[in-house]
C-alpha cells in the first residue's frame, strides 16, 4: 500500500465547575457522573477514529511490551503473533535507500477477527490499512518513494508475517583476532601463562550486520562467555567484541567465536594453551589421554582405566611398540583392518606396533591402571594442529583422530561410489550408534562403509 497521510481531527471541550450560592438539590448530584461519561466517551471516539476501525466493530486491544525490532536485512520475514503482541518494529533497507530504517508497527484485532495496523517512521505513518484472513490476507507495502514493494503484510492462523521485498541472502561474515593492539593474528593456537591477563579483540565483517558471540567448548558442550567478552563497536557491516581472561589453571581452553549474519553462522576455534598442557581426555568410560608440547615435538600419556574390559585406545601420533615395552600386563589388543588383527603374548601375532589414525581395543590381565606413555615429532610446531583425516575403505572402519584436535566427520572420504552406512562410538563397555558430528582425539569409532 502506497505511502498516505491520515485526516486526523481533533476536538478539545472545558468543563466549568460552578459552587451555588446555596445547598444544591439532589439531582445536582448527577452532573458530575453525566460529565465524567461525556469526557469518557469522547475519548473512546477518538481512539476509534484515529485507529480507524469505525467501519469494523469494536476492537480488542492487546498491551504487550513491544518485542525488539527485526532486522530483515538479515532474516527476510518474521511473523509475530498478533493476539498476544500489538506492537513491535522492524528494520529494513527499502529500495530507493542506501541505509536501513527502522518502522513501528501498531495493531488492533477488530471483533469480526479482521487487523488493522498502523506503520510509522518516527511520528509520520509511512502505511495503514485492514487485513483479513479471508477478504485480503496480503498487501505490498511502499515505504519509500519509488514503486517498487518494500515489505509485505500478510496474516494466517493470527499471525502477520512481515517480508522483506528486496532480501538478498547474507554472505557468511569473515571472523578475525586481533592482539591487544588490534594487529591481525594469524595463528589459532595462542600460548598463556597462570594468573596472567590475555586481551584480544575479535572482529566480524559481513554485507550485514553480524552477531558475535564466545564460548569455552568443554567436550561437545558449548558454555555462553558473558562478562570477559563484551561487544565494542557495531556498524552495519562489522561487529567488534573484546575478549579479556586470566587463565587459573595449567590446561587447555578452546574460545569458540562464532558470527551470526541472518540464516548463516561462521565459526572459528582458538586455543590457549596454559603451561605445556594442550590437550586433555578424561571421561570415565574410556581411556584418559594427555598431550603436552615439548622443544621438539610432543609427548603424550595414555592411561587405561582398571577393567577387564575392552578398552578402545587410539595413538595421537607416531607409533608405539608394545611387544617390547611392559606386555606382560596385556591379555590381549585388537583391531580391524579387512578382517580382525590380534595381539596375544606368547603366542604368534599380526602385529606388535600402533599407529596413530587406527583404533585398537585393548584388554588388561589385571584390573589397575596402566599408563602408556610415547612422543614424537611434529614440524612445524606452529601449525593449528597436527591432525589429519583417516582414510576409509569399503566394509567396517576401525579408526580415530590423530593429533590434539577434533576432526569434522564430513570431511571422512569414502571410495568412489560408496557412503557411510553407519556409524558408532565406542567406551569400554560397548559400541554405541550415533550421529556423529566430530572425531575427538583419544576417542575411537565404528565406521561402516558401503
Amino acid at each position: 500500500m502506497k505511502r498516505k497521510t491520515p485526516t486526523k481531527s481533533t476536538s478539545q471541550k472545558s468543563v466549568k465547575h460552578v459552587t451555588p450560592d446555596k445547598p444544591a438539590r439532589n439531582h445536582h448530584h448527577i452532573l458530575p457522573i453525566a460529565l465524567s461519561l461525556i469526557l469518557l466517551l469522547a475519548v473512546f471516539i477518538g481512539m476509534t477514529h484515529f485507529y480507524g476501525i469505525s467501519s469494523v466493530g469494536k476492537a480488542d486491544y492487546v498491551t504487550e511490551t513491544p518485542t525488539l525490532p527485526f532486522e530483515l536485512d538479515l532474516l527476510g520475514s518474521k511473523e509475530v503473533a498478533f493476539d498476544k503482541v500489538s506492537s513491535w518494529s522492524f528494520i529494513v533497507t527499502t529500495s530507493n535507500e542506501t541505509d536501513p530504517v527502522q518502522y513501528d508497527v501498531q495493531t488492533q484485532i477488530a471483533k469480526n477477527g479482521a487487523l488493522n495496523y498502523h506503520v510509522k517512521q518516527g511520528s509520520t505513518i509511512s502505511a495503514q490499512g485492514l487485513l483479513d484472513e479471508k477478504l485480503l490476507s496480503s498487501t505490498p507495502l511502499y515505504l519509500d518513494t519509488d514503486d517498487q514493494v518494500d515489505v509485505t503484510f500478510s496474516v494466517a492462523n493470527a499471525k502477520i508475517r512481515v517480508t522483506n521485498g528486496n532480501f538478498v541472502e547474507p554472505e557468511a561474515a569473515a571472523i578475525h583476532a586481533l592482539d591487544s593492539n588490534k594487529k591481525e593474528l594469524t595463528s589459532k593456537i595462542f600460548d598463556a601463562e597462570k594468573e596472567k591477563e590475555i586481551k584480544m579483540y575479535f572482529t566480524a565483517l559481513a554485507e550485514a550486520q553480524p552477531k558475535l558471540e564466545a564460548f569455552w567448548k568443554q567436550g561437545t558442550k558449548l558454555i555462553p562467555i558473558t562478562a570477559e567478552f563484551v561487544i565494542k563497536e557495531t556498524s552495519t557491516k562489522n561487529a567488534e567484541a573484546e575478549f579479556t581472561w586470566t587463565p587459573t589453571t595449567d590446561g587447555v581452553q578452546t574460545l569458540v567465536i562464532k558470527a551470526i549474519v541472518g540464516n548463516k553462522e561462521s565459526t572459528e576455534e582458538y586455543r590457549f594453551t596454559v603451561g605445556n598442557l594442550i590437550y586433555e581426555l578424561n571421561e570415565t568410560n574410556i581411556p584418559g589421554l594427555v598431550i603436552r608440547k615439548t622443544a621438539t615435538g610432543y609427548s603424550y600419556d595414555i592411561t587405561l582405566r582398571a577393567t577387564k574390559s575392552g578398552q578402545p585406545v587410539s595413538l595421537p601420533c607416531g607409533t608405539f611398540d608394545f611387544a617390547f615395552d611392559g606386555n606382560e600386563k596385556f591379555q590381549s589388543i585388537s583391531t580391524w583392518d579387512d578382517n580382525i588383527s590380534q595381539f596375544k603374548p606368547g603366542v604368534p601375532s599380526e602385529f606388535t606396533i600402533l599407529e596413530s589414525g587406527h583404533g585398537y581395543l585393548i584388554k588388561l590381565k589385571e584390573i589397575e591402571p596402566l599408563t602408556l606413555s610415547g612422543s614424537c615429532t611434529i614440524t612445524p610446531l606452529e601449525l593449528p594442529s597436527f591432525s589429519d583425516v583417516p582414510s576409509l575403505k569399503q566394509g567396517f572402519n576401525l579408526i580415530a583422530a590423530k593429533g590434539d584436535k577434533s576432526v569434522e566427520f564430513s570431511k571422512l572420504k569414502t571410495p568412489p561410489g560408496m557412503t557411510i552406512d553407519a556409524t558408532y562410538v565406542i567406551t569400554n563397555e560397548k559400541a554405541t550408534a550415533q550421529t556423529i558430528t566430530e572425531l575427538q582425539p583419544g576417542k575411537v569409532y565404528w565406521v561402516v562403509v558401503k
